[in-house]
Order: C-alpha cells, then sequence, then structure tokens
C-alpha cells in the first residue's frame, strides 16, 4: 500500500500516527524511500516503504467511518469519543 503526506496511520505497537515526510536515504550503502511518520506521542518514526507490509503499517479509519461504528448504545458512545480524540490530535 501507498502512502502520502498527511494520511493517518496505524502502526502497530506504536499506535496512531500521521505521514509526514516520504524521503530517500543511504544507509550502509543501500537507498530506500522511508515514510517518517510523527506518532500521537510526538515521536519520530522511519518506515522503509518496501517493508510497510512486514511491520503491518496500514491506514487509519476516517472520521466518518468511526462515526458510523455501531455496536449498541455503549458502542455508539465509544466511537463518537474516538472521533472527537482523533479529530483534537490532528
Amino acid at each position: 500500500m501507498a502512502f502520502e503526506i498527511g494520511d493517518k496511520v496505524i502502526y502497530p505497537n506504536h499506535g496512531l500516527g500521521v505521514i509526514e515526510r516520504i524521503e530517500t536515504k543511504t544507509i550502509m550503502g543501500t537507498t530506500c524511500g522511508f515514510y517518517q511518520l510523527r506518532m500521537a506521542n510526538e515521536t519520530t518514526v522511519f518506515v522503509p516503504v518496501d517493508n510497510v507490509d512486514g511491520v503491518g503499517l496500514r491506514q487509519a479509519i476516517s472520521d466518518e467511518e468511526v462515526s458510523s461504528i455501531s455496536v449498541g448504545s455503549s458502542g455508539q458512545c465509544r466511537a463518537s469519543q474516538l472521533s472527537r480524540r482523533w479529530t483534537s490530535w490532528r
């Protein structure tokens, strides 16, 4: 899966993040592309573009999708809380 700058993503064991940059780096003679993520806790993480599937990086659902989640009355409340928290984090 290819991402663009500004995409909201989920990185397993790290949580929510935003793609801030896409850049090419040369490390020990090998050149490859990296996504620079800003995580919700303000940590910066680099993920090789070619290893997105291997690390499980995936697109976060949109605010509209969060709002549409319906798992009974307590589930609806939880979905709207998540939506508000995600919206304020941007």
